[in-house]
């Protein structure tokens, strides 16, 4: 917040204020790695020792971690999440309220969405498919989300939710470029996990709707985005470990990164093919 709070300052001509902002963002790093930071076990710890799926969440989300020890914090969360079990096997989430939207992002930013995929495939408490379980209650399953993953107290809340925004942001893969004013500048980056063959999306943006459409067939995909008017976006072409076979017109090559092609494209629809 505070992070935010300094270039609130400079966006708006505050410098001294956002120098101060920026200097007490630092100071609050420090203090909480010195706090919560165990060096030894790299990870982020409670008074009593104990680890948690949230405590390594929330620090990765709110750009806490030391640049050089993010990806032991990321391998902490992973390893959290596949060892916390309470009934059957792993892995399971263990936040709420707190926790789940931090623990979902900060997956999916550390390149882990394999892990989300395998979370919601499972049917024992907690977790999704705990919900859609059919029960006396709920013949069918549940067609709201729990406040809790007990299928207890409210039936009709958002608090764990946050998946959905994996699915709009990582498996759509639609999100508004870092420091973009009203999506003026777009990502498209879809994420391609398990057996997964398609997805299908779209969002509203202040410039109009932005939509993708990818299509796999084994190491095979077409991949149709819309931009929408008045905006330039950023295109990641999953490659699945081929190539995109030739460059829509007016979209532009500019490298191939983390097994993407990227591109920049103008306001249109663009049809990508990998083989």
């Amino acid at each position: 917040m505070i992070t935010e709070l300094a270039e609130l300052a400079r966006l708006t001509g505050h410098q001294a204020d956002a120098l101060r902002y920026k200097a007490l963002a630092g100071d609050i790093k420090t203090a909480f790695n010195t706090a919560f930071y165990d060096p030894a076990r790299r990870r982020y710890v409670a008074a009593d020792g104990t680890a948690s799926q949230t405590a390594q969440a929330l620090a990765l989300d709110a750009g806490l971690v030391p640049d050089s020890e993010r990806r032991a914090v990321l391998d902490a969360l992973v390893e959290l999440v596949y060892a916390f079990h309470p009934t059957g096997e792993g892995p399971h989430f263990s936040g709420g309220t707190i926790g789940m939207a931090p623990t979902v992002r900060a997956l999916s930013a550390g390149g882990r969405d394999d892990v989300l995929w395998e979370l919601i495939q499972r049917d024992e408490q907690p977790s999704y498919g705990y919900f859609l379980e059919s029960t006396v209650a709920n013949p069918g399953g549940m067609t709201t989300m729990g406040e809790r993953w007990n299928r207890g107290d409210s039936k009709n809340h958002m608090i764990l939710a946050q998946i959905e925004e994996w699915f709009h942001a990582g498996l759509a893969g639609i999100r508004a470029a870092e420091g973009a004013t009203a999506y003026r500048e777009m990502v498209f980056q879809p994420k391609i996990v398990g057996d997964l063959t398609s997805v299908k999306g779209h969002y509203n943006t202040p410039q109009g709707i932005a939509r993708t459409h990818w299509e796999r067939d084994g190491n095979r995909l077409r991949m149709t985005v819309t931009v929408p008017p008045n905006t330039v976006a950023e295109v990641w072409v999953p490659t699945l470990g081929g190539r995109v076979t030739g460059t829509p017109h007016r979209a532009k090559l500019l490298r191939s990164e983390g097994g993407y092609a990227v591109h920049r494209a103008p306001s249109g629809t663009y049809t990508f093919t990998v083989r």
